[in-house]
């Protein structure tokens, strides 16, 4: 009884297919480049190498 009540208090939840899921994450990322604020970098001239 108690292997069965799990069973379906779980059928309702079925695993998307992976490239939904890829899907999903290539719109997320795509997202938090909006969101997320570039970072800025400040370079140090360096007298030996020039750069």
């Amino acid at each position: 009884m108690d292997s069965t009540a799990k069973i379906s208090s779980r059928k309702w939840f079925k695993m998307p297919h992976t490239f939904v899921i890829l899907i999903i994450l290539v719109f997320f990322a795509a997202a938090l480049t909006y969101t997320i604020p570039s970072g800025k970098f400040e370079r140090v001239k360096d007298k030996v190498t020039k750069y």
